[in-house]
């Protein structure tokens, strides 16, 4: 009988001890597969909207829509829509992906956290002279349908209406439907 309990609690020791290794394993990969999207993502991103900032003009996201979860890539586009009726500023005036006006490429994908299912990715401008305290930016990222998808992106000096994306666009658009009453 004794043996029993004894090889019953080497056995649930040994199994809890091996899914605990496979699950560490798993998120190593995960993290890594995060950072390699969002750096994907930026390498693709930042230089295009470096350009565009230079010609005082927009870079266009549309061929990347799909990075987007939907419920954040319909507020930008309304957002974006919204300031282009518009005479004075009543969407974003900074670049949502880069958290400023003046961007410089590259950024770099440097850490990932994990809180649930949610994973967030710290970003930083890698600019000439410039010393990184904290994140540019950091990519809020979800699996979905077995890609990365972002819903999120937060910043580390709170803009004018907020310290996330999301917020700020909803804010902006509050904000527009008080003015249009």
């Amino acid at each position: 009988m004794r043996i029993s309990r004894v090889l019953v609690c080497c056995l649930i020791f040994l199994t809890q001890h091996y899914t605990l290794k496979a699950q560490a394993r798993n998120n190593d990969h995960s993290f890594e597969s995060a950072i390699k999207f969002v750096q994907q993502f930026y390498d693709w991103y930042a230089p295009g909207a470096v350009q565009a900032a230079d010609r005082n003009g927009e870079f266009d996201l549309e061929r990347r829509a799909s990075d987007l979860d939907p419920i954040l890539h319909r507020a930008l586009r309304e957002d974006k829509r919204a300031q282009a009726k518009a005479a004075e500023i009543v969407g974003i005036d900074f670049d949502p992906f880069l958290s400023g006006q003046d961007p410089c490429a590259p950024y770099k994908a440097r850490k990932v956290t994990q809180r649930a299912s949610h994973y967030f990715v710290d970003v930083d401008a890698d600019c000439e002279n410039v010393t990184v305290k904290r994140p540019t930016v950091t990519a809020e990222l979800v699996r979905r349908n077995a890609r990365w998808i972002f819903v999120n992106f937060h910043y580390p000096d709170p803009k004018p209406h907020g310290s996330d994306l999301l917020s700020i666009l909803r804010e902006n658009r509050d904000a527009r439907q008080r003015s249009s009453k």
